[in-house]
């Protein structure tokens, strides 16, 4: 399965959240689409009930170039409820700037 969206710049975007069964993502990837200006990149997996922090971050300020993609292929298994965010920098523009794909499938009753 795959699911598409545009990551915020301040406030964290939810990529992909886990209700009901477990997902395996299974790949990331990110693309800016601005001709000229950069942007940094935080990535978070948060357990049910948390909130984005140190302790849960896998990258921090991921420099992505004008026009360039990222690919993280990084297998992370979701329990019930987690979920993986991120959010931009910001610093230059707002919103719509960078999106990310998540590739993911599901763990219908498989535990």
């Amino acid at each position: 399965m795959i699911s598409g969206t545009y990551i915020s710049t301040g406030d964290y975007t939810t990529l992909l959240q886990s209700e009901g069964v477990k997902h395996i993502v299974m790949g990331i990837t990110f693309c800016n689409s601005h001709d000229t200006s950069g942007e940094f990149i935080d990535l978070h997996a948060v357990t049910s009930g948390d909130n984005a922090g140190g302790h849960n971050l896998l990258l921090k300020n991921l420099y992505l170039p004008p026009e360039e993609t990222y690919s993280m292929h990084q297998r992370i298994v979701l329990g019930n409820e987690e979920k993986i965010v991120a959010k931009t920098a910001g610093a230059v523009h707002s919103n719509s700037i960078v999106n990310a794909v998540t590739t993911y499938t599901k763990l219908d009753g498989l535990g």
